[in-house]
Parts: C-alpha cells; sequence; structure tokens
C-alpha cells in the first residue's frame, strides 16, 4: 500500500511540473511572437523556463531512482526470503530421511514446506518441486537412481540454485557435484545404518 501511494504522488509531482512547463513555454511564445518584446522580458522568460526545466528534469530523476530503490529492495528482501524458505526445506527434507524411512507425517511436512517454498519460487522450481513430492508419496524414498529423473531431489537442488540466480548456469561439473552430494549422504546414511543393525 505505501508503494503505491509513493508511486501516485511521484505521478501527480511530474504531472504538476509538466503543466508548469508547458504554461511557461506558451507564455514565453506568447510574449515573442505578439508584439516587440523587450530584451529583460526576453531574458525573464528564458529564465524561468530554465528553471522550470531544472525542476522538471530533477523532480523526474528523483521519481525514476525513487522508483529504482524500490525494484531493489523489493529483489532483495524476495532474495532473502528465498534463501530462508529454501534452506528450511532442505532441512526438513534432510531430518525426514534420517531413518532410512520416510514416513506420512514427514511426507505431510516437506508437502508443506513445499508450498511455501512455492510460493517465492519461478515456474521451473514449482513444477519440480510437485514432482518431487509426488515421487516422495509413490516410492517414500529420497534418492532415486537416475538423477535426471523427473521429480530427483538433486533436480529440486539445481532448480533452487537456478531460481535464486546466484549462480551461472548449472555446469555439467556443478550436477555432478550436488549428485555427489547427495549420493555421499545416501551412503554414509546407508553405511550407518547398517553398521547399527
Amino acid at each position: 500500500m505505501n508503494r503505491g501511494i509513493l508511486g501516485v504522488s511521484h505521478g501527480v509531482i511530474v504531472m504538476i511540473l509538466t503543466v508548469a512547463l508547458v504554461a511557461v513555454s506558451s507564455i514565453l511564445l506568447h510574449v515573442m511572437f505578439s508584439r516587440s518584446p523587450t530584451d529583460l522580458a526576453i531574458e525573464l522568460m528564458a529564465a524561468a523556463l530554465a528553471v522550470v526545466l531544472v525542476v522538471a528534469s530533477v523532480g523526474v530523476t528523483i521519481h525514476f531512482q525513487s522508483k529504482a530503490e524500490t525494484e531493489r529492495q523489493y529483489r532483495v528482501c524476495l532474495f532473502e526470503n528465498k534463501m530462508k524458505v529454501y534452506t528450511q526445506f532442505l532441512e526438513v527434507t534432510a531430518k525426514s530421511d534420517d531413518d532410512d524411512k520416510i514416513e506420512n507425517h514427514e511426507i505431510d511436512e516437506i508437502r508443506n514446506q513445499a508450498r511455501v517454498a512455492a510460493m517465492l519460487a519461478e515456474r521451473q522450481l514449482v513444477v519440480c518441486l510437485a514432482d518431487f513430492v509426488d515421487n516422495l508419496e509413490r516410492t517414500k524414498n529420497l534418492y532415486m537412481e537416475d538423477p535426471e529423473r523427473k521429480g530427483a531431489f538433486q533436480q529440486v537442488i539445481i532448480s533452487m540454485r537456478e531460481d535464486l540466480g546466484v549462480v551461472d548456469e548449472t555446469t555439467v561439473e556443478a550436477m555432478w557435484a550436488i549428485r555427489r552430494l547427495v549420493r555421499t549422504s545416501q551412503t554414509a546414511h546407508s553405511s550407518g545404518v547398517e553398521t547399527t543393525a
């Protein structure tokens, strides 16, 4: 609401400055062409026109700077919220696999976190999260044999990286590193279960 009020007030200011510029310009043209103007009248009108032009240009500059600053603050806030929500999603997902079984209440918790993440995410990540949750409900397994398959946990991580836009395009090397990280977690978890059994 505050952003809307600022936008309207800046628009009104720009409109008033534009009207003032047109009025002064028309008066100047009228004085110059209606009768023989004196040098003082021309100088006064030129000075008034210069003042109006400077004020108008400053007003327009302030308007666009304010708009750019508002958009920058929005992007920073969105990025920070995405980081927070995506981190929570990854933490909940990792905790759900602590006993090598994903139970229904854990799937519900992951689904709820995915819904929150979907509120901030771009379309590609939303689709990836939906596929991941569907796959989780079907298989009750966090890890898939084929990490390229639709709904794989690795694909969620890669989509989150792309959505945040803090990295260049996901390279093959980065994709393999993510696979190794996820596979390492799976292997370590499986060996830990075997040793305790």
